[in-house]
């Protein structure tokens, strides 16, 4: 097994990765990015098929719209979010999670500081 710690290096694929996502957002949290930017995130796994992002962002911020190449998976894991797509408007917060098919349209919004998966395939 793999995990991702301050000493080792950093592996973005292989056969098995562990993550403590707490203390991925804690560091995201510490790093200067976070104190300039309006969000800060960090890859955690990176292979042919398969990408896995933690994102965290400053409340009343937002990611503009855009598209993804493949399907994307936003997981809420702390704070609250708003999903857009569409005209869907979907309201999020911890433990919440959305899907969404190639090409289309979306945004997010900050309501709260929050943190979340983006997973891409």
């Amino acid at each position: 097994m793999t995990s991702r710690q301050e000493s080792s290096p950093r592996s973005l694929d292989a056969p098995l990765l562990s993550f403590d996502l707490r203390a991925e957002l804690t560091r995201l949290k510490v790093e200067p990015t976070w104190k300039t930017a309006h969000r800060n995130a960090v890859t955690l796994v990176k292979t042919a098929g398969l990408r896995v992002v933690l994102i965290a962002m400053h409340a009343d911020t937002a990611i503009p719209g855009h598209v993804a190449d493949g399907p994307i998976a936003v997981q809420v894991v702390d704070g609250r979010l708003r999903f857009d797509a569409g005209n869907d408007k979907i309201p999020m917060e911890s433990g919440q999670m959305v899907t969404l098919q190639p090409q289309i349209p979306h945004s997010l919004t900050a309501v709260s500081e929050c943190a979340f998966l983006l997973t891409i395939g």
